[in-house]
């Protein structure tokens, strides 16, 4: 589990770092939403498979666990300075082991290494936390699905149909901001103030909150919940977090002004809802540069910067092919300093119960 998770952070890195230098600004904003999905998903799917192609051929057997055991002991072999003593005590320690001869090679000597004694007696307390940390981010997930329910049973329904496609209209008793999402019906939530703007202006509002519906965006939020339960300490998550936020929001403008016909009178209406603080999508988001996102909103509506041409389908494989020939790699380097601790922690066990610093590798593989 630990170096799937590992795994997942190091090609995240990767991933948003190509779509940062080369996608990024430069391709349709929902050609740029589709790549994100892209690395998110390679970033989990890719490490198994390379956890199965590595592993394809090997079957569990115990010959085979003990072989390994016994090559990651090499790591614990004396040194060339400590090679004579440690055989000189080998030879004039009784019982030392079970096989028929001793021969300096077959000896692996134990040293207190600080870094593995901490990760050998944390690990329990580090797996807790991170558990503990992920049912709590589960909870407060689940919290405001509830609360979603509550708003949508306590609330005024009013049916409405839209090109065809049937939607609801919530009026809650309290007053919350205009918002859409998606569980089992399409919901948009309505401020009683929309009806203080023009019927065009609340049709554009409208159309801005079923763009969010038809794109999923409420899946991507409990998506999001939920990679933040394993990306919890992954900086490059709270990055392709905001660019989700910035494109979402775009992709939602560029549907209204499309139904609406009219930039302008868009980009008036986002300016003139900020000026009067109202509607949570014209007001407080920020970009990733610290910019106030609406500034950005309105460029992207006006001035329909051109965007370059790229084989999408062969950048993605690129990308995939890259993700997979790292997992290989990393899995192998993580898997061994895996082993490598778990064979320190027989050689610290043996140690703490016989007092020795020398053993029989071959002897620690048959206790292990």
């Amino acid at each position: 589990m630990l170096a799937f998770i590992v795994i997942s952070y190091l090609l995240s890195a990767i991933g948003y770092g190509i779509y940062y230098c080369f996608l990024k600004n430069k391709v349709a904003n929902s050609t740029q939403k589709r790549v994100l999905y892209a690395v998110i998903a390679a970033c989990f799917i890719v490490p198994i498979g390379a956890h199965y192609y590595i592993n394809f051929e090997v079957a569990p057997q115990t010959s085979l666990v003990e072989e390994s055991f016994v090559e990651v002991c090499d790591n614990f072999c004396p040194n060339e300075v400590e090679i004579s003593h440690c055989y000189d005590i080998a030879m004039t320690t009784d019982d030392f082991c079970n096989c028929a001869k001793v021969t300096k090679e077959s000896l692996v000597v134990y040293h207190s290494n600080k870094y593995y004694d901490f990760l050998m007696y944390n690990s329990n307390a580090l797996k807790s936390t991170f558990l503990l940390a992920g049912g709590l981010l589960l909870l407060l997930l689940l919290f405001k699905i509830i609360v979603l329910n509550y708003v949508i049973f306590t609330s005024k329904k009013l049916p409405i149909v839209v090109d065809g496609e049937a939607f609801t209209l919530l009026q809650p008793s309290i007053n919350l901001p205009v918002a859409s999402f998606r569980l089992f019906n399409k919901y948009i939530i309505w401020e009683e103030g929309l009806y203080l703007l023009s019927e065009k202006e609340r049709q554009a509002i409208l159309h801005h909150e079923i763009a969010h519906i038809k794109n999923y965006d409420t899946w991507w939020k409990i998506v999001e919940h939920l990679l933040f339960t394993v990306w919890l300490l992954n900086p490059i998550f709270y990055f392709i977090k905001k660019d989700f936020l910035r494109l979402t929001e775009f992709l939602a403008d560029e549907y209204a002004v499309e139904k609406t016909g009219s930039p302008k009178l868009y980009a008036n209406l986002l300016l003139k809802l900020k000026q009067q603080n109202s509607l949570a999508f014209a007001s407080a988001y920020r970009a990733t540069s610290g910019k106030n996102l609406l500034k950005a909103r309105i460029y992207n509506i006006l001035q329909q910067p051109t965007q370059k041409k790229y084989n999408i389908s062969a950048s993605v494989l690129a990308m995939a092919t890259v993700y997979f020939l790292i997992s290989l790699g990393t899995f192998s380097f993580i898997q061994n300093e895996v082993q490598k601790l778990e064979v320190y922690e027989t050689l610290s066990n043996q140690h703490y119960s016989t007092g020795n610093t020398v053993f029989c590798k071959h002897c620690l593989s048959k206790n292990q």
